[in-house]
């Protein structure tokens, strides 16, 4: 029971920080940025508990925070969708060793699921499961609609 409690405090300071971190930006946000806001304001908060508690926050989102499309946080919901290229990070002087293939599958997994919203599901598979090289995905998704969605086509 106590953590019930504690994940709904959990529930309530995410959306506390998330609120005023989309309301601190002048434009889109996107749930990346808010994700690595949230990791780090809460760096003991489990990953899995903060996820919920964003997706908890983007189904019911406060009146002055609107989704121009999808994976994007924009304050005054009556403001329109910037056209411009997204930010380029900083360029960093010592260029880091690319990660390795199979480190991105998850992540990627979570960006088709979370960020761009293009499935519902998706499984990082990856790797060489059967004899054949190319018989495996490396990240299977699904799309379904959900309850609320006034369009319902079958699985």
């Amino acid at each position: 029971m106590a953590q019930k409690g504690s994940e709904e405090s959990i529930r309530g300071q995410v959306r506390n920080i998330a609120a005023k971190f989309i309301k601190s930006k002048s434009g889109e946000v996107s749930y990346s940025e808010i994700m690595r806001h949230l990791y780090e304001q809460l760096p003991s908060a489990n990953k899995n508990t903060l996820l919920g508690a964003i997706n908890a926050f983007r189904a019911d989102l406060p009146k002055d925070i609107g989704r121009p499309g999808r994976g994007v946080f924009v304050f005054n919901a009556s403001s329109k969708r910037a056209t411009g290229a997204p930010k380029k990070a900083a360029a960093t002087k010592k260029a880091a060793p690319a990660p390795r293939e199979e480190a991105l599958y998850e992540p990627f997994a979570d960006w088709l699921v979370n960020e761009v919203e293009e499935a519902s599901e998706a499984y990082a598979l990856g790797g060489k499961i059967s004899n054949d090289k190319w018989a495996t995905p490396d990240v299977v998704g699904l799309y379904q609609p959900r309850r609320g969605d006034h369009i319902q086509f079958p699985h």
